[in-house]
């Protein structure tokens, strides 16, 4: 037992100090009731729904640890910092007090209709009679109050486990007298039902996508994966935000060194707050100048089975609707949810070909500004000629085209993103067309420049992870700089550093490029391609499953 973590356990003063200034947290007080028989406190409590034996030997559930209830009173004569949600209801006579501390924005009729008229009708002596070992016997969803798991820290305060539970609307009972506490829910917290992911479109797959409640999504994963062996683990991470973290695997597939690792890494965060998936991919990474991502992000609970199948890891971060998918590698990157639901000849046509788009979004306006200024031999004649007459009267050279072409892409880009869809759509194609035209007529660029250009813009667009578009984007700026500066010789250059730079990373401990580098030929084929399903496929070997046949 830890005696460095030992605190007195919660008074009055203590929680009206803890929660000043919290207008939605209400702190309530109740006369402590008298002993009663068992039978007479069952007809009393307002709304329960079991009532106890009356012929059965009351037992007392074991106390909370010691390591939360120090005897020590100290605390107890703190001066009340007075909350204007602290409301005192009729104490007695100066007798021992109960203490009901909920969040009232949260609470519903249930707070009202159940756990008020329990509190009042003496609750704590039926809480007690429950045993341990027969949580079925506790009335209307009392539970006893557990420590949850934190943040590699075994010995969480009153303060932050009384946090954890109020704000996810439960309500908490403090008897100082048995030195016991109890928690039962108190109305709900807000949420949504399950809609289609805005991030990936179903044509032909399920329309439910994840929502913002942990619960939800787990149920949502629960349904398609109806397996014992699927783990589900919660842990609590941010010292102050305390958000709720779950870790999803298959373990009679998944390594086990993987899933310890995350888990691991999730532990020994030290941050305030984690509010965001970006955020938390970042942090279990562990690498602050990464320029793709090492593990992605899906908002389709089909997908995420997919995942959990193959031997990966999903990470659910809460009031987030993505959930995030682990290890990743560009072949993981470059697949759709929808790869599934499509006929496999064709879903490996549209593969290769977002493949080949990869490459024109990344490297074709830096081959293009290097052929057109340092080797001109190299463009067929005919092409050349149409090229120069093109650019007869242009105020700008190559290099100035070009950039000014890419900047106008990513201002429209940006600007469709983060206006409403239908707006951002429609200044989107209808501005770039408006712009590209009258950028031509006024003899500022050529025409060749707006089809490379445009040709760039349509082949990110193919790309499924935005995440890796972002990445995309900066390469391709990268190659163009180094096009423009040294040619063609720039351009290898550039191409070959991205090369060297994507072998040399490793997600989780799988290399980026694998199954390509190292190179595993039978897993490049099932990664590249899809293979009919009446054949038994193989899950990826670079994941060191336990099972490797599905």
């Amino acid at each position: 037992m830890n005696a460095k973590v030992q605190e007195a356990f919660p008074s009055y003063e203590a929680l009206s100090k803890w929660y000043a200034g919290n207008d939605d947290v209400a702190v309530l007080r109740f006369p402590h009731p008298q002993p009663q028989p068992q039978g007479d406190l069952a007809a009393a409590s307002v709304g329960a729904s079991s009532v106890a034996k009356n012929d059965a030997e009351p037992e007392r559930t074991a106390p909370l640890p010691s390591s939360v209830m120090e005897t020590d009173t100290a605390s107890r004569s703190e001066s009340i910092a007075g909350s204007k949600s602290s409301v005192a209801a009729d104490t007695g006579s100066g007798g021992p007090q109960l203490l009901l501390l909920y969040c009232s924005s949260m609470a519903d009729v249930r707070l009202q209709n159940r756990i008020l008229p329990q509190a009042r009708a003496g609750l704590p002596q039926r809480l007690q009679a429950a045993a341990g070992d027969r949580q079925e016997d506790m009335p209307d969803g009392w539970k006893p109050l557990e420590h949850p798991g934190s943040s590699g820290d075994s010995g969480i305060g009153w303060q932050a486990l009384l946090n954890s539970l109020i704000f996810q609307a439960e309500a908490i009972l403090l008897d100082p007298v048995s030195r016991q506490a109890w928690s039962a829910l108190a109305g709900s917290i807000p949420g949504r039902t399950p809609s289609e992911a805005a991030t990936e479109v179903s044509v032909r797959g399920p329309k439910d996508g994840f929502v913002e409640q942990i619960e939800v999504n787990t149920a949502l994963i629960r349904f398609r994966l109806r397996s014992p062996a699927l783990k589900c683990e919660h842990l609590w991470i941010g010292d102050r935000s305390r958000t709720k973290v779950a870790i999803l695997y298959e373990s009679s597939i998944a390594n086990p060194a993987l899933s310890d690792g995350i888990r691991s890494r999730l532990l020994q965060l030290k941050v305030d707050d984690v509010g965001s998936v970006r955020q938390l991919q970042d942090l279990l990474v562990g690498k602050s100048w990464t320029l793709v991502p090492l593990s992605t992000y899906t908002g389709r609970p089909d997908f995420a089975v997919e995942c959990l199948m193959n031997g990966r890891v999903v990470i659910m971060l809460e009031g987030n609707p993505t959930v995030i998918v682990a290890p990743a590698n560009l072949f993981l990157l470059m697949k759709a949810a929808e790869d599934v639901q499509s006929n496999y000849m064709y879903v490996n046509f549209t593969r290769l070909l977002r493949y080949v788009c990869l490459f024109i979004s990344a490297f074709l306006p830096g081959l293009y500004v290097a052929l057109a200024l340092f080797h001109v031999d190299q463009i067929p004649f005919s092409l050349l000629a149409t090229i120069l007459n093109a650019r007869r009267g242009l105020p700008l050279n190559v290099e100035q085209e070009m950039i000014l072409a890419l900047l106008l892409i990513e201002i429209f880009r940006e600007a469709g993103a983060r206006l409403p869809g239908a707006i951002g759509q429609t200044l989107t194609v209808v501005g770039g067309l408006i712009i590209g035209d009258a950028a031509v007529r006024s003899g500022l660029v050529s025409p060749v420049m707006i089809v490379i250009a445009a040709m760039t813009f349509v082949a990110g667009s193919t790309l499924v992870n935005q995440s890796l578009s972002g990445a995309v984007t900066l390469i391709r700026f990268y190659c163009f700089v180094c096009s423009a500066m040294l040619g063609i010789f720039g351009f290898m250059l550039a191409v070959i550093s991205v090369a060297v730079y994507l072998a040399r990373l490793e997600s989780f401990g799988v290399p980026f490029l694998a199954p390509l580098s190292p190179m595993r030929p039978k897993d490049l084929l099932t990664g590249l391609f899809i293979l009919p399903f009446r054949r038994k496929p193989e899950r990826p070997g670079y994941l060191d499953v336990q099972d490797p046949f599905k």
